[in-house]
């Protein structure tokens, strides 16, 4: 008899279990048999154990006096992707690769130990191979520390002894390049780099390098070069993998999420169709598993990106505020997808077992549930067979290709317990995407085909479809050609989808989970380490866990359990919520009196904010637009005898910004000093104008021109980029030197007798010797850093020449020190941003289910800010295009750069609709108001606000140089773009103040009560408007919060509590006014045009959505 939940009586059957055990068993044999097929770690001997390798590493710094004393440890099991991709592509495949382990020349696979100490840059990082054996060390020495500047023949000596003393056997090698640099200390290092003589693979050298720094060796390194072209074909090619990756998320996100999750949540909502409880417990406890856990067991490795001029506390604090944003995130995503997912599986098939109810007391004691979970860890073995068929028939098809290493990633060896991630990881991935590629798609097909006939249409098309969405999702793995992984994965995603279909979601759940398990955990299964064979045994177990908590549940059930209606999708009932009523907001009065206050408030903030605002920025009137600086570029290019067909394009950046070294010039120079160097050593506001090609041959198309353009006009070639390949000068360094004097000249105008040689550096190319020679000034105001010039030679070629500001490590890691408190600020109040968002969205979700949201003001407000921002997309494409690399497509790299901003735009546009809809229409106990008495109100409050925040930052001073607001002049339309982006801002600010507004109202009763609480809440919002405007360093931060918290706290105690419909106008007026104050810097021609126009738009918007919205009784 069949029992109920179990589509088919086949899995009943004796006769299936033994033919299908008897497959499982050949597919097995033949994995093992050649899962060395399936990655080349199968290869290695990976003898060394995380622990023993910093041991070695402890053993081996305290012998040579490498590192500080008492360091920290971080370690990284190394794999050199870049040197395998090269050898499997252009090198001979992944047999010379294999010979390349093999050979001993070059180690691809390390273990790597980081020795440091907290507040010193003084670090060593030494490397073993797999087996445990010294391969290389780096040793980084302070910029201050002393040393005497040895002569050529000195540093050989002591390269030689080295060479020496660590057997190292160079006899095949010759030295090819020798440089060395002058240190602010006054200390030489020098560089030697030796190339073997007779080997190399095909355009590829093996190359050993050292480095003298003073008198001492300070870096052994083994390498093996790869010519640039190389990285060039490679980008180009994996474009095509990113497009197909790109275009499968667009569809991805637009159908299963959009369209599906966010579709399904809106609309079975009105009718109780959702369950939430065990979901959001599911959801969230996996995205803790994988993604804080996870996270946290990978910190010997983390360590490895630690900066030792933060102190350990705080970068473990960030990597536990990075591990909990992630958690956050993707726990939302992954239980917004299972609640969709399984709201659409009971909607489609009532017959079927409750999804989570499968491993329950009871349910998980049935029969079915036994059948499902075998079947899919049974599956695995046939599909890892299918994985190594397919890779062995591939790999003798003509152009294509696949990296050994896609699935496997040999660095888990370096965490604290190496099974804990692979199985995490697979877990995430079995659950999430299969909700989401399975679930999501057939489900919604099953019930689309029920509504309008042709079900099974429907179901075969969505089968197609999911099956290619799945494959084209997966194409960013470096394999080719660029659909490969859409055909490789097309059948197993079929499979998938027949499960789903037949079984529900548990046996691709349960096959998904344990063959990504499998694979992720080969390097863990592979290592010969005595000491990860407990870990081992914990992968093992936990692989089979879905089949060892249902034998628990028969043994603890005392037998088979057989299948009631109430474990069936049918029998599943929603839980009545109690209707919760609204409570009657009651506005205070706004009298006469309380208005003229507001006025007279706005005025003395206009006093202040005109009379204590600056008046002048710390840079020079910007006096061209971007036709006028392309124009200039082109006369430079003429100058210079260079001529460029129609294929090249012209692409322009502002330098609209400051940066780190206008910071410190100001900071440790003054106010004066920064204005002399200003558009000399600093670069001021400027045009750059990129010549580049994006058709052609793609190693030819490295060449490119940049021309600087002087916000007043003044135009030089600033930069030649030439290809590795092309023939040039084989200068010495006396003539590189010469070369370099006169660009120094030229370009430059610096006289080379008042410079001090500090660098001097050659290049050996294939068909040339380029060069970088740098000065520095002798004497200089700066008392800390140093003014120096660059010059770079393409052979006799000028390649790139330009003045900066050099900055001392000391001060730099001072600076880092900083702006790491900084960045904790910024994730802290992302956080509490991110908080309003969900709690404003599940407050309109609620709204929506009982029908109380203004349809109209949700269509107008999604219209407008799609419009908005596609708006912004397509005006800020100069900016977008800049920044294009010439390896890639064009139109690949145009796709890729706006296709996830139209589905964030999409999903942006909703949330914000949705938003406004539920909290930005009017109440209709405040009456009808003339416009103009609710205009000077939020303009008064606006004018205050700001008066008050300039006489706070007076107060507080400035402690950085004054820019002018510049971003726009980076696109099409500066006098447009200012209008958009303050229309934006505008739209975002009204809704969300309008949502602040009515949350706290509600809470407290429109102030009556928990007036604490509401002081909290406009906290809270200050500290997130901190995190908004970039106001994060610790006392900024504290200053936003307190003071933009209490300036609400009292706007809502004050006035709020009388009157809102104001809120359009008060928005408009904290937007607009800085717009106004840029207007007194004069910035660029035009500018007060623009600024003046776009401050009449937004007020224009903020009067239509009053009348229309907020002062009418009818919402």
């Amino acid at each position: 008899m069949k029992q109920p939940g179990e589509r088919s009586t086949m899995l009943k059957k004796k006769w299936f279990w033994v033919l299908f055990t008897l497959l499982f068993v050949a597919a097995t044999w033949y994995s093992y048999a050649h899962f060395d097929k399936i990655g080349d770690i199968i290869d290695i001997d990976i003898r060394m154990s995380r622990e023993e390798a910093v041991e070695k590493a402890l053993q081996l710094a305290a012998a040579n006096g490498w590192g500080p004393e008492d360091p920290g440890e971080a370690v990284q099991f190394y794999r050199d992707g870049y040197v395998q991709t090269y050898v499997e592509l252009e090198g001979g495949g992944k047999e010379r690769f294999k010979e390349l382990i093999k050979e001993n020349i070059y180690e691809p696979y390390q273990w790597r130990v980081r020795l440091f100490k907290e507040n010193t840059p003084h670090e060593v990082m030494v490397a073993f191979t797999p087996e445990g054996a010294f391969y290389q060390f780096k040793e980084k020495i302070p910029e201050d520390e002393k040393g005497p500047v040895l002569l050529k023949a000195q540093a050989l000596a002591l390269v030689q002894k080295t060479i020496a003393d660590w057997n190292i056997n160079l006899q095949d090698y010759l030295l090819v390049e020798h440089s060395v640099e002058i240190k602010p200390s006054g200390r030489g290092d020098h560089t030697l780099e030796y190339e073997h003589a007779d080997k190399q693979i095909n355009d590829a050298f093996y190359r050993y390098s050292f480095r003298v720094s003073g008198d001492r060796v300070t870096a052994i390194t083994n390498y093996i070069k790869v010519p640039e072209g190389f990285a060039r074909t490679y980008a180009e090619m994996r474009s095509k993998n990113s497009t197909l990756g790109t275009m499968a998320t667009v569809l991805a996100a637009t159908l299963y999420f959009l369209l599906g999750t966010c579709a399904v949540l809106i609309l079975f909502s009105k009718k109780n169709k959702l369950s939430w409880k065990k979901e959001l417990i599911i959801g969230f406890s996996i995205s803790f598993f994988t993604n804080f856990l996870s996270h946290l067991n990978e910190i010997p490795f983390l360590w490895n990106y630690y900066d030792t001029a933060l102190s350990p506390g705080s970068f473990l604090i960030r990597q536990l505020t990075a591990g909990l944003t992630q958690f956050l995130i993707m726990g939302g995503l992954i239980s917004l997808t299972l609640v969709a997912a399984n709201a659409l599986t009971r909607e489609a098939f009532p017959k079927k077992i409750q999804f989570l109810k499968s491993w329950s007391s009871r349910t998980g004691a049935s029969a079915p549930v036994l059948h499902f979970t075998v079947l899919g860890l049974f599956l695995v073995s046939f599909f890892v067979g299918y994985q190594i068929l397919f890779q062995s028939l591939a790999h003798h098809w003509p152009g294509w290709w696949s990296p050994s290493f896609s699935w496997m990633d040999p660095n888990i060896l370096a965490s604290y317990f190496p099974w804990f991630n692979p199985i995490m990881r697979a877990l995430q991935a079995g659950f999430w995407e299969e909700c989401m590629f399975r679930a999501i798609p057939l489900g919604g097909a099953v019930l689309l085909g029920r509504r309008y006939g042709r079900g099974k249409v429907w179901v075969i098309g969505a089968l197609i479809l999911q099956a290619l969405i799945f494959g084209a999702a997966h194409a960013g793995y470096a394999q080719q050609p660029y659909f490969a992984r859409v055909v490789e994965l097309f059948i197993p995603a079929v499979i998938f989808g027949l499960l789903y279909l037949a079984y529900g979601l548990l046996p691709g759940i349960v096959m998904h989970f344990a063959y990504d398990a499998v694979l992720m955990a080969t390097p863990l299964f592979v290592s010969s380490s005595k000491s990860l064979l407990i870990g081992k045994v914990i992968a093992v177990l936990l692989i089979l866990f879905p089949l060892l908590i249902l034998l628990y549940r028969r043994i603890h059930n005392k037998g088979v359990y057989s299948l009631q209606k109430e474990d069936l999708n049918e029998g599943w009932s929603p839980e009545l919520a109690k209707e919760e009523k609204e409570p009657v907001i009651r506005k205070k009065n706004f009298t006469p009196a309380f208005f003229r206050g507001i006025l007279v408030s706005g005025l003395l903030g206009l006093f202040l904010w005109i009379f204590l605002a600056p008046k002048s920025a710390d840079v020079p009137f910007l006096e061209i637009k971007r036709r006028e600086a392309v124009r200039r570029a082109h006369q430079v290019l003429a100058e210079e005898n260079i001529e460029l067909s129609s294929e090249w394009k012209a692409l322009t950046r502002m330098n609209a910004e400051k940066d780190i070294r206008d910071k410190f010039v100001w900071e440790t120079g003054g106010k004066e000093l920064y204005h002399r160097l200003i558009g000399d050593y600093l670069s001021g506001p400027e045009w750059i104008v990129r010549f580049a090609r994006f058709t052609g041959d793609v190693k030819e198309r490295k060449e490119e021109y940049r021309v600087r353009v002087s916000g007043q006009g003044d135009a030089r070639l600033l930069y030649h980029a030439i290809p590795e390949h092309w023939e040039g000068a084989v200068l010495d360094e006396d003539e590189a030197k010469r070369k370099a004097d006169e660009i120094l000249t030229s370009a430059l105008g610096r006289n080379p007798e008042e410079m001090v040689l500090i660098r001097s550096e050659p290049k050996k190319m294939p068909d040339r010797t380029d060069w970088v020679i740098e000065y520095k000034e002798p004497f200089s105001d700066l008392p800390q850093g140093e003014l120096r010039n660059y010059i770079a030679l393409s052979g006799d070629k000028l390649s790139h020449a330009a003045s900066y500001v050099f900055l001392p490590e000391s001060w730099l890691r001072e600076n880092r020190n900083k702006e790491n408190s900084k960045g904790l600020v910024q994730t802290a109040g992302m956080l509490s941003l991110f908080f309003f968002i969900g709690v404003a969205v599940v407050m309109a979700l609620k709204k929506w289910k009982k029908g109380k949201i203004h349809i109209g003001l949700f269509r107008g407000t999604a219209l407008f800010f799609s419009l908005l921002i596609i708006g912004k997309m397509i005006l800020t494409t100069p900016k977008t295009f800049f920044s294009f690399s010439t390896s890639a497509p064009f139109e690949s790299q145009l796709f890729i750069a706006y296709a996830m901003e139209v589905i964030l735009l999409m999903l942006g546009a909703f949330l914000l609709g949705l938003i406004a809809a539920a909290f930005g229409k009017g109440l209709q106990n405040e009456g009808k108001r003339a416009l103009a008495k609710d205009f000077f109100t939020g303009n008064a409050l606006a004018l205050t606000g700001w008066g008050l925040a300039t006489a706070v930052s007076l107060i507080a001073g400035r402690t950085s140089a004054l820019w002018p607001d510049l971003k726009d002049l980076n696109t099409l339309s500066p006098f447009i773009s200012t209008a958009v982006n303050t229309l934006i801002m505008w739209t975002v600010c009204y809704v969300f103040l309008s949502f602040l507004v009515r949350w706290v109202e509600t809470i407290t009763r429109n102030g009556e009560r928990r007036k604490g609480v509401a002081l909290l809440i406009f906290l809270l919002a200050g500290f997130a408007l901190s995190a908004v405007t970039g106001r994060t360093a610790p006392l900024e931060a504290v200053g936003t919060t307190l003071i933009a918290g209490l300036f609400l706290y009292l706007l809502f105690m004050l006035v709020f509590v009388r009157r809102t419909a104001m809120i359009p106008f008060l928005t408009a007026g904290l937007i607009v006014l800085p717009l106004i104050g840029q207007m007194f810097y004069h910035s660029y021609p035009g500018a007060i045009g623009d600024h003046v126009m776009a401050a009449l738009i937004v007020f224009a918007v903020s009067g239509f959505v009053h009348k229309k919205y907020v002062n009418s009784l009818t919402v």
